[in-house]
């Protein structure tokens, strides 16, 4: 069975006012990730409506597009507002909870 592709790789975030102001992750590019990038909620956000695939993770030391994938990203609304979380965790306190933190 096929590894699922996801466009964007969370590696860490940050957080700023109750919510994450920014994460540091890789992007796909065609068939490889980029090295590390740093996007705002927003931006993640748009590409969550857009339909792409964002996941938590981090790659594996020495071997370029090999990543330990911990768990799917998805936008639930909550009081009217987006909000990240994982599908393992949908009910969490905070966004992205259990993610590594800068």
């Amino acid at each position: 069975m096929a590894k699922p592709k996801y466009d964007f790789i969370i590696e860490a975030v940050h957080y700023g006012n109750g919510h994450i102001a920014w994460a540091r992750g890789y992007r796909r590019r065609f068939v490889h990730y980029s090295d590390w990038e740093i996007h705002p909620r927003e931006t993640i956000i748009q590409w969550l409506r857009e339909g792409k695939r964002i996941a938590v993770g981090r790659r594996r030391p020495l071997q370029g597009n090999e990543f330990d994938i911990f768990d799917e990203v998805v936008l639930v609304h909550r009081q009217g507002q987006p909000f990240l979380t994982t599908r393992k965790q949908p009910q969490a306190q905070r966004e992205l909870e259990g993610t590594p933190i800068l």
